[in-house]
């Protein structure tokens, strides 16, 4: 008996000690200002922003931005503020003096978005406006020159025959050398479909086809060749220029002369019911072509947008091809197709091309940005903010749970998709500025210096916040502790519609105990093993494993 009692006490102890550890918060120094006194808060803090600046002035400038803010009657703090301004802008000049456009451009307009901010008469920095500005532009100019004269406009009418358009289209073939099954070697090769959008050999296919040539992971071989429609045989070299994994979009160069080159128009002008078409090649027949309509529009695959659901046939090798319109403008990106039902095929809007292809022609991998945050479309009225990481830049910069998003650098939004596709013409570590309406009705601008948007955000929500913290943005069920002894044991506070926790029939006041969450080998999917009596279900006892994946639309 006194075994038992003992090996109950046991566990207990051991329970508590393994959920207090689960429940352990990341600790924000930037926001522990009741730990002390004005000064020394003040001077903890610039020494954290100077030890920043050693490796990231810009990023230093923000948080001496931020730190300005609040405490500009101080000198030292003022001081901090200019100190960094002239490391920020020796920062600029060296990206200018090395001919790094994109992101001379990118900073330079996060220090002025942080300058429009402030009262200049009261600081005391120095540098010469109109000569930077002058850079800026050349620099712009520099990005454009990439690009802009050589992608042609929409057309309004289709003047060359359908066979002359299809010669545009590439068959894409990646050489992996040879695979060994039941002791045999056979070629081993992956196939999928380009088109040309530039006269000089640039053209247009799906990251997945090329995702061996960049892969960091990939070992093995991986050559890449595209074949022409009339010519069979000849394998003609290419080459990756950039890409965008999270959109599934490649630019590659060849450095033959295309014999069609394709306009790019607008899916906007496309409704469903409308009459499409899509060029590839299908399990390797070369210039393919098949028609359809749009079937649907607004499909959420991808986390960072929509896409356009087809009827018109396409089988494997049809990945990158174009889906066109009846003047032969690109309307879409052909990227995945279920072959086990028939007709139920996806594109990528070329909305998404469009915005992209200033950095696809500047080269390398697109990041997007990423603050650190949770929320929802709100009422076609903007983005309601749910959740807001520790230590995060949103949290940093002042971005709260309860307020709406309404514009993004000054762009009206509407909706979580409109914030994700503002977003995406920005690049990642640069300043945004949020219009926002707080809880109390008052509108404010809020500066956020971004971080990059990893393949599964939900994997550091989960890692950095406490086990019930994180339950809310990963499955849409913000939780309240009921007991202080055992950590595990919670209330359901709030649902959001449509949510995991929604669908799986939770609702407010519903006790919740979390025995254990834990990862799939992957770490892209996030299981929880819960407890509970649901109201839904007659408050019969019920135990349940839910799973979600760590990376969603309504991150940002």
């Amino acid at each position: 008996m006194k075994k038992n009692i003992f090996n109950l006490f046991y566990f207990a102890v051991l329970v508590l000690m393994i959920f207090s550890c689960s429940t352990t918060k990341s600790v924000d120094t930037l926001e522990q200002k009741g730990e002390y006194s004005s000064e020394e808060f003040i001077e903890n803090k610039i020494e954290q922003i100077e030890k920043i600046s050693t490796t990231d002035s810009v990023k230093a400038f923000w948080y001496s931005y931020l730190l300005y803010n609040e405490y500009k009657d101080f000198e030292k703090v003022t001081k901090n503020f200019e100190s960094n301004f002239d490391n920020a802008i020796n920062q600029i000049s060296k990206l200018y003096e090395s001919q790094n456009w994109m992101d001379f451009c990118r900073d330079y307009e996060s220090i002025n978005k942080i300058l429009s901010k402030c009262d200049l008469s009261k600081i005391n920095i120095n540098f010469d406006k109109n000569l930077f500005q002058e850079k800026y532009f050349f620099a712009k100019n520099n990005i454009a020159s990439l690009y802009s004269e050589n992608i042609l406009p929409a057309k309004n009418s289709l003047s060359e025959k359908i066979s002359t358009v299809i010669d545009g289209t590439v068959t894409i073939w990646i050489d992996l050398g040879v695979k060994i099954e039941s002791g045999r070697a056979f070629s081993n090769k992956a196939i999928g479909s380009g088109f040309f959008i530039d006269s000089r050999g640039y053209l247009i296919t799906n990251y997945h086809v090329i995702s061996s040539q960049v892969d960091p992971e990939y070992e093995g071989i991986s050559r890449l060749f595209i074949k022409l429609g009339d010519d069979k045989e000849t394998r003609i070299p290419a080459k990756v220029i950039g890409y965008d994994k999270s959109l599934d979009l490649a630019l590659l160069k060849t450095e033959i002369p295309p014999k069609y080159v394709f306009s790019l128009g607008s899916s906007s002008s496309l409704d469903i019911g409308d009459k499409i078409y899509a060029i590839g090649s299908p399990v390797g027949l070369e210039r393919t072509l098949t028609s359809g309509i749009v079937s649907a529009e607004g499909r959420q695959l991808f986390s960072l947008g929509t896409v356009m659901q087809i009827d018109a046939a396409v089988n494997n090798g049809n990945s990158g091809g174009p889906i066109i319109d009846e003047f032969g403008n690109v309307q879409a990106i052909v990227f995945a197709g279920m072959l086990e039902y028939q007709g139920l095929n996806f594109a990528i809007p070329v909305e998404y091309l469009k915005i992209l292809i200033p950095r696809l022609y500047y080269g390398g991998e697109i990041t997007h940005p990423f603050v650190g945050a949770y929320g929802k479309s709100f009422k076609d009225k903007g983005v309601e903010v749910l959740w807001v990481q520790n230590s995060s830049p949103a949290k940093y910069a002042g971005l709260k749970e309860g307020c709406i998003i309404t514009k993004i650098n000054g762009t009206k939004i509407n909706s979580i998709n409109d914030l994700h596709f503002t977003q995406m013409s920005l690049l990642s570590k640069s300043i945004i500025e949020y219009t926002i309406i707080d809880e109390s009705g008052t509108e404010k601008e809020i500066l956020v210096l971004s971080d990059v948007r990893k393949e599964y955000p939900g994997y550091d929500f989960y890692k950095k916040s406490s086990v019930a913290n994180s339950i809310y943005p990963l499955f849409g069920m913000k939780l309240k502790n009921v007991s202080s002894f055992f950590g595990n044991k919670y209330i359901v506070d709030s649902v959001v519609k449509g949510s995991i926790a929604d669908e799986s029939g939770f609702s407010e006041l519903d006790p919740v105990k979390i025995y254990r969450t834990y990862l799939s080998p992957d770490e892209d999917i996030l299981f929880a093993e819960i407890y509970s009596k649901k109201k839904s279900n007659g408050y019969l006892d019920v135990s349940l494993v839910l799973a979600t994946p760590l990376d969603s639309e309504n991150f940002f």
